[in-house]
């Protein structure tokens, strides 16, 4: 990975794939996080969609034609700590996709008609969607209960989009999209040369100073939580626990590995020898400062909630002993460094790490990280990480058909 400058200052991100498509990402270094009050939760996800409604020379309708004619596909999507644009299109045409995504980056118009009767209904729209989705409604319920209430969604909450207005969300914007904050990363079969000619031309980034981050302050509420939802076809269940923030690369690898040893485990015991789910999860949210957080989310037959909460529990008390043995180390140690080769060649899969390593403060390659990580990393660190941060107890969240029992 190599980091450029362009003439007007920003930063951008690039490496080589070889390849027919090239894909272009602005990244915003702003997320839910910082939406700091009630009236503000999904402020950026309305952002990510008003900032495709039309520029001072480009109504909505020039932008969606002048993106098929460049053969693009066009996207974006707001996190926890950024928000990111991109378009993934046909080497022959990068450079006009890179223009039009440019153009929506700097010149946004915020048209109040586009936002009252299109978009501001598309947002809620989508966070009505997500409430209807059983699992995301067992994770975002499960988070607020285990974080409090500097947790929310990047989706947002119905209340504050129906009543936010075009002037708030050019406040909103006025505060963090700028500066150093925007950043630029490009992946495909490209030249370092080839790629500042092109954002020279185009690029109108200026170092205005975005407000500064204030990370939110999380308190963790270990309590159990059981929920209740109308016509469920399944008992859902998620576990969390906060596990340390992996600052060291081999530590971050090291944990990666675990993590995936875990994974191969839980599912050969509740799934292949009991079956007691179709699938089960583990995973780290680490969108947060200081803490990450394992969570671990499955699904089972009503019946059957009780006796899966109890075979999990058990299988975690078992699996320091039984599940860190050197070859199922090795055999995770495999997989990560083969889906690190398949991601390598994947151009939107480059641009995404590039971008989340950069905004951690890392500007290695991220797929060397991965190769030469899984080398050095020894099975005596893979084996602590694990213990230190797989043991003990985990808050339990469930959710169950209204029509069911209370356990």
């Amino acid at each position: 990975m190599k980091v450029l400058k362009s003439k007007s200052g920003i930063t951008i991100l690039f490496k080589p794939v070889p390849g027919k498509l090239v894909d272009i990402k602005h990244f915003v270094n702003c997320g839910c996080m910082d939406e700091h009050e009630p009236h503000e939760e999904g402020l950026c996800h309305a952002l990510e969609h008003m900032y495709f409604a039309g520029t001072e020379e480009r109504t909505w309708e020039d932008i969606v034609r002048e993106f098929r004619l460049a053969g693009a596909e066009s996207n974006a999507w707001t996190d926890y700590q950024y928000t990111a644009y991109g378009s993934l299109v046909p080497k022959s045409h990068w450079e006009e996709a890179l223009a039009i995504q440019s153009d929506l980056i700097y010149n946004s118009t915020f048209p109040e008609d586009r936002w009252e009767t299109v978009e501001k209904h598309a947002v809620i729209n989508e966070i009505l969607a997500n409430n209807d989705e059983d699992y995301w409604y067992l994770e975002e319920m499960g988070y607020r209960s285990a974080l409090g209430p500097s947790y929310h969604d990047p989706v947002g909450s119905v209340e504050a989009i129906t009543k936010a207005s075009v002037k708030d969300l050019r406040k909103f914007s006025d505060r963090y999209y700028r500066g150093r904050n925007i950043f630029l990363a490009v992946a495909g079969d490209l030249t370092p040369k080839e790629v500042l000619k092109a954002v020279n031309r185009v690029d109108q980034w200026t170092n205005k100073r975005p407000k500064k981050r204030v990370d939110p302050v999380t308190v963790y509420n270990a309590q159990p939580l059981h929920l209740k939802k109308e016509d469920m076809g399944q008992s859902l269940v998620m576990l969390i626990k906060p596990v340390k923030d992996f600052h060291t690369t081999k530590e971050l690898v090291g944990s990666r590995i675990a993590l995936g040893v875990l994974h191969d485990y839980l599912y050969r015991e509740i799934r292949d020898i009991r079956g007691l789910c179709y699938d089960i999860e583990p995973d780290f949210f680490d969108d947060y400062p200081d803490y990450d957080y394992l969570h671990i989310i499955t699904a089972c037959e009503h019946k059957n909630l009780q006796t899966l909460i109890k075979e999990i529990v058990q299988a975690l008390e078992r699996f320091p002993r039984h599940g860190l043995t050197s070859n199922k180390i090795e055999e995770a140690r495999m997989v990560y460094t083969r889906e690190a080769m398949t991601g390598e060649n994947d151009v939107e899969k480059v641009t995404n790490e590039m971008g989340n390593l950069y905004l951690q403060g890392r500007k290695t390659d991220p797929f060397d990280l991965a190769f030469h990580g899984a080398k050095n990393v020894s099975d005596a660190l893979i084996k602590r990480v694990a213990k230190e941060n797989f043991a003990g107890n985990m808050k339990l969240i469930t959710v169950v058909d209204s029509a069911c029992e209370k356990d």
